[in-house]
């Protein structure tokens, strides 16, 4: 299976493709160059920060009310509640980046069940589309 991206594999694989660029061994492709980025950018912040899926919330909750109680139990890099396109109404879902393991088990653990605005919450770690 995979291992989780850190800093230094992200610095080692850009500086190797930098290093194989410069000694001539390959001809610098910008398109290519731009797709290898995007895969590891996108997998460093995939499995730096955990995600977790917050369902059957109020139509009415708001991110702030949101990432207001989930701040209670650690720093929240981000809280986006996901809206209709064409209404711009909530869908009564939404996701929480967490950069700290721990207390993102604790926010699934003591959140999951409980009531905000009038409805039990269910709160989980979030898993990547199919």
């Amino acid at each position: 299976m995979f291992s989780f991206v850190t800093e230094k594999k992200v610095y080692f694989f850009v500086r190797l493709f930098l290093t194989i660029l410069l000694k001539g061994r390959i001809r610098f492709n910008p398109r290519l160059f731009m797709l290898f980025l995007n895969h590891i950018l996108f997998n460093f912040f995939y499995f730096y920060f955990m995600n977790i899926y917050v369902g059957n919330l109020s139509y009415k909750v708001r991110e702030n009310d949101l990432q207001g109680v989930i701040e209670e139990y650690g720093q929240v890099e981000s809280c986006k509640i996901i809206k209709d396109r064409e209404t711009g109404k909530s869908k009564g879902f939404a996701f929480v980046e967490m950069a700290d393991d721990a207390a993102a088990a604790k926010v699934i653990e003591e959140l999951n069940g409980a009531e905000f605005d009038g409805r039990s919450m269910v709160v989980k770690e979030a898993r990547p589309r199919n």
